[in-house]
């Protein structure tokens, strides 16, 4: 009887009247926590969490789920999350402590789909442990309140995105549609890396100015996107500059390398000044990408006489040789030798008729020229007489090995009068006779 008899005072002492005490209970508490929460009402739906798993899948209209057909922002859990996110950055533990507080009570699903909802739609970026998040995917509910969430400006219209992507194709920077803010700093740092390629020390041209780039790289979030999209038709020239440049750097410094080579064994050439002067100007104006390539035709200049010198001063060396390969093989003793003792004593004396090499291209010249410098080939045809008179010992001391076989050295005088050449062959008779008496076979 006292429980029926009872009656519900809320504070002030007003009265609610219910058929039953159970009911009036429920009143009085519906109405004390409508005047300690007002505002819990705006996020009062039990789909909050439906509405995180929709925006972790990837579904544009996550909303849906608590029944908003309208723009994120304008949502009104949505605007109340977002207003209270700073420019200069707001902790997702904040965002809780004010949100779960009076007058909102909100639970904290809705406090975390809203931010999610937000974060994709691009009204908002989250940086968690001095890092960019790029997408919902990256933010676990147990992160959300470690991360620090910031306001956006306006995002990027749909033609700034279609431009912004059109860069990213050129670039040949992989992204997924819809998220091509995530690859921003990607394509800046790209481009950044192909005027590093592009340029270089002289006779490169100077690397290309990325200030422009730096000031982009400033940049973050909205703000970021919408300026990229302002310059990008700056952007993709670059691109296709320092791409190209990039693309022939490796070529053209192997074509100076070359050039370096073939300068090198051209001392003696007659266009040795003029290709010098050419080679210079390349280097101090540093031209060596420019087109029409400037080093191709100093290679085939320089190539054109350095070959037509090697090939006359092999073939001298070539007929010298013959010669005297064909002196010995008209002497007297040549026969008495097999045909193993005659190439013996050729190869052994290096009488050897050197073969042309290939001399086709740039390459098989230098490949030449470094086996046989073209300064080398000269001291060859003088060489020749020496390796003869060996020749010629050798083959006495085949046919005749008990006698001991004397080179006979040159006896050298200045002679001005026929008594003068009297007394020079006089000399070299007895001298001659020497070796001869004493039983010894005299090579001259």
């Amino acid at each position: 009887a006292v429980v029926y008899k009872a009656r519900v005072l809320q504070g002030g002492g007003n009265e609610l009247t219910k058929s039953s005490l159970r009911d009036g209970v429920e009143a009085a508490g519906r109405r004390a926590l409508s005047r300690q929460f007002p505002k819990f009402g705006v996020s009062d739906n039990a789909n909050w969490g439906k509405v995180k798993d929709k925006v972790r899948d990837g579904a544009p209209d996550a909303l849906t789920q608590v029944d908003w057909l309208g723009e994120v922002p304008a949502n009104p859990v949505c605007k109340e999350v977002l207003a209270r996110t700073s420019a200069a950055g707001t902790r997702g533990s904040e965002l809780y402590r004010q949100l779960e507080d009076r007058p909102y009570g909100w639970p904290r699903d809705a406090v975390d789909g809203a931010l999610l909802a937000l974060l994709v739609n691009g009204n908002i970026r989250a940086e968690r442990e001095g890092q960019r998040l790029q997408g919902a995917k990256e933010l676990p509910a147990t992160q959300i309140g470690k991360t620090t969430f910031y306001k956006e400006d306006k995002p990027p219209t749909a033609t700034e995105r279609m431009t912004v992507r059109r860069v990213l194709v050129e670039a040949n920077v992989h992204h997924t549609a819809g998220q091509e803010a995530a690859e921003i700093s990607g394509l800046l740092e790209h481009i950044v890396n192909l005027a590093e390629r592009a340029g270089g020390p002289a006779p490169l041209p100077l690397t290309p100015d990325t200030a422009h780039l730096e000031d982009l790289q400033a940049l973050a979030g909205n703000q970021q996107f919408r300026a990229v999209a302002e310059v990008a038709e700056q952007l993709r020239q670059n691109i296709e500059d320092w791409s190209a440049a990039g693309d022939q750097k490796e070529n053209r410094q192997a074509a100076w390398a070359k050039l370096d080579r073939l300068f090198g064994h051209a001392s003696s050439l007659d266009v040795i000044s003029e290709v010098g002067a050419q080679r210079e100007a390349v280097f101090a104006s540093r031209l060596l990408l420019v087109s029409p390539d400037p080093v191709a035709p100093l290679i085939d200049q320089l190539a054109t006489q350095l070959r037509e010198m090697f090939t006359e001063a092999l073939t001298k060396v070539r007929d010298a040789t013959e010669l005297e390969i064909a002196a010995l093989e008209t002497s007297e003793p040549w026969p008495q030798l097999s045909n193993d003792q005659q190439e013996a004593v050729l190869a052994d004396t290096g009488l050897v008729v050197p073969e042309m090499p290939d001399l086709s291209d740039s390459d098989k010249l230098l490949e030449a020229l470094g086996i046989q410098p073209l300064s080398g080939l000269g001291d060859r045809v003088d060489a020749l007489p020496a390796k003869a008179l060996a020749a010629r010992k050798a083959i006495a001391e085949i046919i005749d090995p008990e006698p001991p076989v004397k080179t006979m050295p040159q006896l050298r005088a200045t002679l001005k009068s026929e008594s003068e050449v009297d007394d020079y062959l006089a000399a070299l008779r007895a001298k001659l006779m020497e070796h001869i008496d004493a039983g010894e076979t005299v090579i001259t």
